[in-house]
């Protein structure tokens, strides 16, 4: 197998887990790098798939509400790249596994479900646009 030697500068507090990580697995630090990076690019790549579904829609919602909101002819509201991190943005030792709560709410949906539908999102903006002048 050939390998490529890329310069990878990294923050203390990743460097500090990447040490923890390689200790606790018995791997070295350059292996643990390795499969932290094989391991996290599948992740990588749904959250930024993710995040364009995200902007698609939103735009969709931009067009069905108007022009965005302005002051003084200045946009105040515009759509901007999310940054994609681990968990819930916080530090590695306190990230939040968020495949974990969405079963969780999916369960508590599923206990707590009353068996009524609600309006749609379509029907609350059609009866929003309604009560307008």
């Amino acid at each position: 197998m050939s390998m490529t030697t890329y310069p990878l500068g990294l923050p203390e507090e990743l460097m500090e887990e990447v040490k923890r990580t390689a200790a606790e697995t018995h791997l070295s630090m350059a292996d643990a790098m390795r499969q932290a990076i094989q391991f996290g690019l599948p992740q990588v790549r749904q959250g930024v798939s993710r995040e364009s579904d995200l902007a698609e829609a939103a735009a969709e919602t931009w067009e069905r509400l108007g022009p965005p909101p302005t002051i003084e002819g200045k946009p105040k509201a515009r759509l901007t790249r999310a940054n994609v991190v681990p968990g819930n943005g916080a530090s590695p030792e306190r990230a939040v596994d968020l495949t974990v709560r969405v079963k969780e709410l999916a369960s508590l949906r599923q206990e707590y479900r009353t068996g009524k539908a609600g309006l749609t999102v379509d029907q609350i903006l059609d009866e929003t646009r309604a009560d307008r002048p």
